[in-house]
């Protein structure tokens, strides 16, 4: 799951346009000059990094420089392919970044922590993956987010169903286990027609 949010100067998110999605599926997001000058970016295997001094640590502990600290914070590898993801979504646009999570779950579950405040409200179809329909009637429920469950491709049950605290829209495509297919532009729409109603 990709999460647009910003990105750094440091890659090349504005390729030229009329190399299009194939030059940005290739070099978009990627320093100009890549680790152990490999053609492909290197996949880097460790929990730890190194600094080269005392200097350098303090560099990065003061924030004066942005690189490397422990396998949990991040990792080049994921780094550059999140850089690679966000320059695809956001169609040259800078001001793109994704979040790659270890699970479908976790991105899930991170999005709806974020999103949802106490008070709120999600607009779900009953064909997500099992797992996720749990956490919402479960887990924020707890948390005072209230939840509406509707059929999938009832697009009619969808505007119905959203309110003035409904903050997210919840859909897969295409589902698990069923492999249904979501009519992205029908739900997009739903959420605007709503909108403009209110």
């Amino acid at each position: 799951m990709s999460i647009l949010t910003r990105t750094t100067e440091e890659t090349c998110t504005n390729l030229p346009t009329p190399d299009g999605l194939s030059t940005a599926a290739v070099h978009g997001g990627e320093p100009r000059r890549r680790a152990y000058d490999a053609v492909t970016t290197p996949i880097v295997q460790t929990a730890t990094y190194t600094f080269r001094d005392t200097a350098e640590l303090i560099e990065f502990q003061e924030g004066r420089i942005e690189r490397e600290e422990y396998g949990r914070y991040g990792n080049p590898t994921v780094r550059t392919a999140e850089a690679k993801l966000a320059a695809l979504e956001a169609g040259g646009a800078l001001q793109a970044n994704a979040l790659l999570t270890s699970c479908g779950m976790n991105a899930m579950t991170t999005v709806m922590l974020a999103m949802l405040p106490a008070g709120s409200h999600l607009v779900m179809t009953s064909d997500c993956y099992r797992r996720t329909r749990q956490f919402v009637n479960t887990m924020l429920k707890r948390l005072g987010v209230q939840s509406t469950i509707v059929p999938p491709g009832d697009y009619a049950a969808l505007e119905d169903a959203i309110r003035p605290e409904t903050r997210l829209l919840v859909s897969e495509s295409p589902t698990n286990p069923y492999l249904r297919v979501t009519d992205l532009p029908a739900l997009l729409q739903s959420q605007n027609g709503t909108a403009s109603r209110r």
